[in-house]
């Protein structure tokens, strides 16, 4: 089917230069063309040039309003407290590309050979992340060297993986990076794109199903070797869905009983000790257990309450390690209350935006827009415990959202 659509010997050099491009903006951050500017900057801006000639307009969502608004604000209080480095740095690295991706996708995604392509770029490189995490995890020399090549891990990460190199496995241990250089990205990109790499599954072929169960089966097995615990939750989540979508009515009380039995048989087994889950069951406490204390700061200090606290004093570092880990805390720790308000507005605009796609996506079997629509929904979900953010340029997500918006526009033509 996709072979078809796709025509490999007629779109050959297409084909090599959406490759290259999406590899480069999911997973070259820290190869560098010139001075600060990666790979992943320049695929990031290139692609606005090649777009400006194509005529077809982009769309001007609410949702892309609201994150246009909140970025005028977000430049605004930060000039106000004084700019620097850091904002500077992660503006142009995040926010400055998703800007771009936000303008280009619309006009050169045209047509429904375009989104093949990029889907199955997608599956590829999914599935040789989930190779190489799954292979890190049983701590496979070749699998770090593959990791330390693509995206070099940092300093902290090489010296925690140091001590466990003659360990059999690193159950308990989240520094499984996989392509993405980091074990919180790589959770991220597990659990943002699963829905995206498993499309057949809604295929009515039983064989294009075989392959997206396949795939799917590998998503699962590198979120667990994550230890990413709402990455492991998502990909959990995906599949409950699947089932609901995809399962007539006797297979679901089947596998409710069987589910049900499995867990009265053993539950007093090996199989449910935590112990045996690594990180994913640990209740350890951690620095996150300071997030109330930090946020508590925010509500009695006028200054952080008006104005956030990005940088520039001793509670920067410790505000980022706790608030920075939810992203409403997140939105108030960058710019105070009014950045707060301007995002749960953008939040709850999204998410019902997102919402009506799945339904009639889903209703019109719109299937490239559904799994976009559904990687940009589990985007926002993973940010409720991680720092990755819409607001703060999640290249995941908007590269998810414009695709979203394309598909539904070729699919809607093409009905």
């Amino acid at each position: 089917m996709f072979a078809r659509r796709v025509g490999i010997g007629k779109n050959l050099i297409l084909i090599i230069i959406w490759g290259v491009w999406i590899f480069s903006l999911l997973f070259l951050r820290k190869w560098h063309i010139l001075g600060p500017v990666s790979f992943r900057n320049f695929a990031g801006i290139i692609i606005v040039p090649i777009a400006f000639f194509i005529l077809r307009s982009t769309k001007i969502t609410n949702v892309i309003k609201l994150y246009f608004l909140w970025n005028a604000y977000y430049i605004i209080i930060n000039s106000l407290n004084g700019v620097d480095v850091v904002f500077t740095n992660n503006f142009l690295a995040y926010n400055v590309i998703s800007f771009c991706i936000i303008y280009a996708i619309p006009k050169l995604v045209n047509n429904t050979k375009s989104l093949t392509i990029i889907t199955l770029w997608f599956v590829f490189f999914f599935v040789f992340n989930s190779f190489v995490t799954i292979y890190q995890f049983f701590n496979n020399s070749i699998a770090w060297a593959i990791s330390s090549f693509i995206c070099p891990m940092s300093e902290d990460d090489l010296q925690q993986l140091s001590y466990y190199e003659n360990a059999d496995d690193l159950l308990s241990q989240s520094i499984c990076s996989g392509l993405n250089g980091f074990a919180v990205t790589n959770g991220n990109f597990i659990a943002s794109f699963i829905p995206i790499v498993t499309i057949l599954i809604w295929e009515k072929k039983n064989i294009y199903k075989i392959v997206g169960l396949i795939i799917l089966m590998f998503g699962l097995a590198s979120a667990f070797c994550t230890q990413q615990r709402m990455c492991f939750l998502l990909v959990a989540l995906y599949i409950m869905y699947v089932i609901h979508c995809r399962v007539s009515s006797v297979y679901k009380t089947f596998l409710f009983v069987f589910a049900l039995l499995f867990v009265l048989l053993f539950i007093d087994s090996s199989l449910f000790e935590i112990s045996s889950y690594g990180r994913l069951l640990s209740t350890d406490p951690n620095g996150r257990s300071q997030t109330w204390e930090m946020t508590e700061m925010y509500f009695t200090n006028m200054h952080y309450f008006l104005t956030g606290n990005m940088s520039g004093n001793q509670y920067a570092e410790e505000m980022m390690q706790t608030m920075g880990h939810n992203c409403f805390l997140d939105a108030l720790r960058r710019g105070g209350i009014l950045s707060l308000v301007i995002y749960i507005i953008l939040f709850f605009v999204v998410i019902i935006e997102i919402k009506n796609v799945i339904i009639e996506s889903k209703n019109k079997r719109f299937f490239f827009a559904l799994c976009f629509a559904l990687a940009a929904l589990f985007n926002i979900l993973y940010s409720f415990t991680h720092s990755s953010n819409i607001i703060n340029g999640n290249t995941f997500f908007w590269l998810s959202y414009s695709l979203m918006h394309a598909s539904l526009r070729i699919e809607a033509n093409n009905s």
